[in-house]
């Protein structure tokens, strides 16, 4: 839940050899002057039962406020009921203003934790 200054090999591993039973990443592509962008990423972690999931999503700031967190979280959330998932949930900061309103319109509802938010919904 913050800046990673430094990605060391472990990271790297963690974030590209995933477990496709119960993991599963996707990313937002763009294509500008013949070189790829890496401009979004949302991923699912299932529990060992398949029975709920961690949600986390990260945007490049210049594509904020586009519409493409919300289609990106629209479609891990698709996957997460085809896998037959009862609940997902995502944790954020509650200064995450964009967080909270693009989950509160899809009725997830919103608790404290500490010095985080957590969002539910119930599939």
């Amino acid at each position: 839940m913050g800046r990673i200054k430094k990605v060391n090999q472990e990271m790297l591993r963690g974030f590209t050899q995933i477990d496709y039973d119960r993991e599963i990443a996707l990313v937002g592509e763009l294509t500008e002057r013949k070189r790829n962008r890496f401009i979004g990423v949302v991923r699912l972690i299932a529990d060992p039962y398949n029975e709920s999931g961690s949600m986390a999503i990260a945007i490049a700031d210049p594509w904020q406020n586009l519409g493409l967190g919300g289609e990106m979280i629209d479609y891990i959330l698709d996957i997460a009921r085809a896998r037959g998932l009862k609940k997902v949930w995502a944790e954020f900061f509650p200064s995450n203003e964009r967080m909270k309103k693009i989950l509160t319109k899809r009725n997830f509802t919103m608790k404290a934790k500490g010095k985080t938010v957590v969002g539910e919904l119930e599939l």
